[in-house]
């Protein structure tokens, strides 16, 4: 199918130098001025071309209407006069009756998925963390961004209802294939653990998701070569997903946290927590704790031994054949003199929200704990808070004070907001 441009009342402004150059090109030519198809346009040069493109890209230069043709053009004997008394609005459609039909009975079902595809989500987020799914809570960011996520992309297919014409029948087709891909995907992700949940496979997820949304947000261009058509839904794709982790990674670095004594005691804690970290070993050193590590045991011995917690938390397990993470910890803080008894071991965690389950299973449901003061990198602590408030407790992120190259630290911040959109939107 060519696309067309339907000219009305060109002729009542003759009167202007570039009309009337266009008009007599488009009659040397033995064209139809009611109907030029975007092939005569470009066929046309110099001021004719001009105003043509900008009738072509401006509605408000002059009325027009786009219809669709198979010819690339329609010679003057052929050219259909537009019904009288009918507005520019109520033009034919760029699909068929049919067309419109079958298309509109797709995007319903692709709606129906979407609201599918949401539930079985918010399933995967709250039985992955042990709770039960609440399908609609305002009071943490994860569930509010992926209601949010999911209505945008409802919303463009209702759009796509009302108006099918805006959505070519390839482009319609490449939506239904991506969400009956997403609906699969969604099913995996609840039946897969948080722990075996591979990264790559969040990732893939993540940039299908995106790409559901660039889809439904380009308008199909059929006259475009099918190489542009997909470079355009490319570009939107990558477009959003830059959107989405710079949110992600400003959430992360403006994210509220306490560093004064004062501030952390007034909290009233039920203990601190350290999260744990990477344990070194060789050099005949032993095994120790990372710079990382260490700086969290160092601030975690502060704030106990000012009085701003009373207790402490440690957390994390081991790599094979290293001491767990938490036992590094506790070693560390025994040698700097902290009594054995207000020091709480957990040594079966290997990720971020294995130890925020802990503290809720353990702590929370059995302990009655419910405040605690987490002790981690500054990037790694709306994470860790947002997890804790998804899981009914309250917490504050107090940071460490290690210093990191630039790159390091920028590597970091990019790995964390990924984390967290993938939290946000998957619950892992």
């Amino acid at each position: 199918m060519r696309r067309a441009i339907r000219i009305a009342h060109l002729t009542d402004d003759r009167s202007s130098p570039l009309t009337s150059t266009a008009m007599s090109r488009l009659e040397a030519k033995n064209i139809s001025p009611k109907y030029v198809s975007l092939n005569n346009v470009l066929s046309l040069n110099s001021s004719a071309s001009r105003i043509m493109t900008l009738i072509l890209m401006n509605g408000d230069l002059f009325p027009f209407v786009l219809t669709a043709m198979r010819e690339s053009a329609l010679p003057a004997s052929s050219a259909r006069s537009w019904p009288e008394g009918r507005g520019y609005d109520s033009a034919p459609s760029l699909a068929t009756k049919s067309g419109r039909v079958w298309k509109r009975i797709l995007f319903l079902l692709m709606i129906a998925v979407q609201v599918v595809g949401y539930i079985v989500l918010v399933q995967a987020r709250y039985e992955g963390q042990g709770l039960t799914p609440i399908y609609f809570r305002f009071t943490t960011a994860s569930d509010i961004i992926s209601l949010l996520f999911h209505l945008a992309i409802i919303a463009l297919l209702v759009v796509a209802f009302v108006k099918p014409s805006r959505i070519g029948r390839g482009r319609a087709i490449s939506v239904a294939t991506l969400s009956a891909i997403l609906l699969w995907l969604d099913f995996g992700v609840r039946r897969t653990p948080p722990d075996l949940f591979a990264p790559e496979a969040a990732v893939a997820l993540l940039l299908a998701m995106f790409a559901l949304l660039a889809t439904l947000s380009t308008s199909s261009r059929n006259w475009l070569p099918p190489g542009r058509r997909a470079f355009r839904v490319l570009r939107k794709t990558i477009l959003i997903a830059a959107i989405m982790i710079l949110f992600a990674f400003f959430y992360s670095f403006f994210f509220p946290t306490y560093s004064r004594i004062e501030d952390i005691a007034a909290f009233n804690a039920d203990a601190g927590v350290v999260l744990g970290a990477a344990v070194w070993s060789g050099l005949g050193l032993g095994e120790r704790p990372s710079p990382a590590l260490r700086e969290r045991i160092e601030l975690g011995y502060e704030l106990l031994a000012a009085n701003a917690i009373p207790r402490i938390v440690v957390t994390g397990a081991s790599a094979p054949g290293e001491l767990a993470e938490a036992e590094v910890s506790k070693q560390v803080l025994e040698q700097q003199g902290v009594d054995p008894s207000k020091i709480v071991e957990e040594t079966a965690s290997h990720t971020t929200l294995e130890q925020v389950r802990y503290l809720h299973d353990q702590l929370f449901e059995k302990q009655g704990w419910t405040r605690f003061v987490i002790v981690s990198d500054q990037y790694h602590l709306a994470r860790v808070c947002e997890m804790c408030k998804f899981n009914g407790l309250t917490a504050i992120g107090s940071p460490s004070r290690i210093h990191q190259p630039v790159l390091d630290l920028l590597y970091y911040r990019f790995r964390e907001s990924m984390a967290l959109l993938e939290y946000w939107l998957l619950g892992r």
